[in-house]
């Protein structure tokens, strides 16, 4: 059943999220979005580049986004309705992360954990924007890949997993996984997608990887883990760790949400006086939780 008063709500957010401009988006491609399928090029080709980002942004959200049906994006919605505010242009997109303009002083430091065979938010975080980039991945993909991307300057990594304490754990993958192959996948140390195989892999918490980098703060924290985001800023609360901005992605289930989604609303209310939350516009949004959190001081 189709709820207006929410669909109203989100019509008038996305309107303001209109005003936002397209050279605050930092992505792989010239247009934010595939230009294939939406013939409409010909503006960023006559230089009006805003115009051809509003005019995408429009129709996405007439072609995905208006009148959800899917319980699950609802629920993810809602979340989006009761706490995140506009986008504005104060925040930078940097391929499928934010980032608030406020904190981009040159010589932070950004502790990215998750990142497959896809370096571009770490990268320009390191080579453009002068941070010292500490990158954590476990996955047999995103070590072969850090193979050929060991001499990027600010940018150090590491094979392992941030979680809540330190050690050995069980990192759950594909059910298709054959050990005698290399394995392409993802993995979850939360097991959110409740699959029976598992590698084991070496964990630190966040006070573990601060300790090392001889940091008292943290600037940037991004996190695209799997469906284990949630306990990570858990951690953070209970050990009074704030880093000025937060981003990533949290996985919700397909199936059986509404944990997570409840732990999510929890986790947001307990940090509604120390941040503001953003979601990242994407051309299929509330999927998951695509989220940017900026300290208020």
């Amino acid at each position: 059943m189709i709820n207006f008063v929410d669909e109203v709500k989100f019509f008038f957010k996305q309107l303001i999220e209109l005003g936002t401009l397209r050279s605050n988006v930092h992505t792989l491609t010239k247009t934010a979005y595939d230009k294939k399928k939406l013939k409409i090029s010909i503006f960023v080709k006559l230089g009006l580049i805003n115009f051809d980002w509003i005019l995408r942004r429009i129709y996405y959200f007439f072609r995905y986004n208006f009148l959800i049906h899917d319980k699950k994006r609802k629920a993810i919605r809602k979340i989006y309705l009761n706490f995140c505010t506009p986008l504005n242009n104060s925040i930078i997109s940097i391929h499928q992360y934010g980032l608030s303009k406020k904190y981009l002083k040159d010589g932070g430091y950004a502790l990215c954990f998750g990142i497959g065979d896809d370096l571009f938010f770490e990268e320009y975080l390191a080579t453009r924007l002068n941070f010292k980039v500490l990158a954590g991945d476990p996955t047999p993909i995103a070590k072969k890949f850090m193979q050929e991307k060991s001499n990027i300057q600010n940018l150090d990594y590491v094979p392992e997993a941030i979680w809540i304490e330190n050690g050995v754990k069980k990192f759950f993958i594909s059910d298709d996984y054959n050990g005698n192959k290399e394995y392409v996948g993802d993995g979850s140390l939360t097991n959110y997608r409740k699959t029976n195989t598992f590698i084991n892999i070496t964990c630190h918490d966040l006070k573990y990887y601060m300790k090392q980098l001889d940091i008292n703060e943290i600037d940037v924290l991004k996190m695209d883990i799997e469906g284990a985001a949630i306990e990570i800023i858990d951690y953070c609360i209970n050990n009074s760790i704030f880093p000025k901005q937060i981003t990533g992605e949290i996985e919700i289930p397909s199936t059986d949400f509404s944990d997570t989604i409840n732990k999510l609303e929890n986790l947001l209310s307990k940090l509604k006086p120390k941040y503001i939350f953003f979601l990242i516009n994407q051309k299929n949004r509330f999927q998951k939780f695509e989220f940017l959190m900026v300290r208020n001081s």
